[in-house]
């Protein structure tokens, strides 16, 4: 699953790279100009902390508060108890 959001013009699309060498799971970000075409942001990447389990990471969703603040709410695991949770970055 992946997150589209649209804001200033742009197209941006966030999703993760899970890998099947349990190494961490990677946040991306792609950005499109039309929609269509997009370009993966080299410079937008970032792995959960260690709280998480972080090969677990999947299905980001991006919104815009009222406020203009940016959340991303995405489906992991804790370490710790090895529950399933959202993380809310």
């Amino acid at each position: 699953m992946v997150s589209l959001l649209f804001d200033e013009k742009k197209h941006y699309l966030f999703y993760t790279v899970r890998m099947c060498d349990g190494s961490p799971a990677e946040v991306c970000r792609s950005v499109s100009e039309d929609g269509f075409h997009f370009k993966k942001d080299r410079d937008f990447s970032f792995v959960l902390s260690e709280k998480y389990t972080a090969p677990s990471a999947r299905d980001p969703k991006v919104v815009k508060d009222a406020d203009g603040l940016y959340h991303m709410f995405l489906t992991t695991t804790i370490r710790e108890t090895g529950l399933g949770c959202l993380a809310h970055l």
